[in-house]
């Protein structure tokens, strides 16, 4: 939805398997559906921005890194409410590919946006 702030818009799977295209990887069809049904917490078909950022943030079984109040959907929401805003770096409510990339290269100089993605 174009009305709607970026963080609270909304991906639906299409959307998803398209972004991860574009980063050059692929899923099969049942990868891609067992990854946005973990991601949509709602059941709703959708995937808001704050889902999405909980689920980068859930640590793998058996290795909590964070309390259990990291994962607070609030607090995920604050924190990513805090990196949107490091990220647009013109202000203008859009992270745009260009500023994802210059972000994700000022954290590691020297370093692709294909080798960093499968840090997150």
């Amino acid at each position: 939805d174009d009305d709607m702030p970026a963080i609270r818009q909304t991906l639906s799977m299409q959307q998803m398997v398209e972004a991860v295209k574009y980063f050059g990887f692929s899923l099969s069809v049942e990868q891609a559906r067992v990854l946005f049904a973990y991601m949509d917490r709602q059941r709703n078909g959708n995937v808001d921005f704050c889902e999405f950022a909980g689920a980068l943030m859930l640590p793998a079984p058996g290795m909590k890194l964070l309390p259990e109040s990291a994962y607070d959907p609030d607090v995920v929401c604050t924190a990513v409410d805090a990196l949107f805003d490091l990220m647009d770096q013109d202000g203008d409510g859009v992270i745009a590919l260009r500023e994802m990339e210059a972000t994700f290269k000022s954290m590691a100089p020297g370093w692709s946006v294909q080798q960093l993605l499968p840090l997150f």
